[in-house]
């Protein structure tokens, strides 16, 4: 079984990598410089269905997207 990464897009991420210890803050800007997005999801890290994950964030996604002024 192969690991995968959820990558999610946010509009500020400065401020989570503010918010992070110094160690998890570094590896968020490793994930800026390749992704473009300091937010990732292991695969392995879940106890949780990959793809019902992925599924739902794309869900609540569109979903936000509707929304007026968002």
């Amino acid at each position: 079984m192969s690991t995968n990464f959820l990558l999610i897009a946010v509009r500020n991420p400065e401020k989570f990598i503010k918010n992070a210890s110094k160690i998890k803050a570094s590896s968020m800007k490793a994930n800026m410089k390749m992704y473009n997005t300091p937010l990732s999801v292991s695969s392995t890290a879940l106890k949780y269905s990959f793809e019902n994950l992925e599924n739902l964030i794309e869900t609540e996604f569109e979903k936000y997207n509707e929304k007026p002024n968002s």
